[in-house]
């Protein structure tokens, strides 16, 4: 069943941020960034977004942003409001767990 599930999900863009030592930036900003090049890469709108997974901010863990809901934030940074948003850790298979979410949501009609 899950190899039926999985194969007929596609990643159709990822983005980036520069990342520089010393920066200013917020982890937030980083993340808004990446976003906003994975959306540049397909040519769509950012309201035709459905859903944004993201991880939490470990990076900032002795800022004030410590543990921030960054899908959350991300959102409120560009005006999104995706139907689906959730922040989620699970150690090194977080990127899986999400993509996996992302492929059961879809799967489930969540739009």
């Amino acid at each position: 069943m899950m190899r039926e599930v999985l194969g007929k999900a596609a990643i159709v863009s990822f983005g980036e941020a520069k990342f520089e030592r010393r920066s200013q930036r917020s982890i937030v900003e980083l993340c808004v960034e990446a976003c906003v090049n994975a959306i540049r890469k397909v040519n769509i709108e950012k309201d035709e977004v459905d859903g944004l997974l993201a991880s939490p901010s470990y990076l900032a863990e002795f800022g004030p942003d410590f543990m921030v809901k960054t899908a959350t934030k991300i959102s409120d940074y560009l005006g999104m409001k995706p139907r689906l948003s959730t922040t989620m850790t699970s150690g090194g298979v977080t990127i899986y767990n999400q993509l996996m979410f992302a492929v059961f949501a879809i799967r489930l009609g969540v739009r």
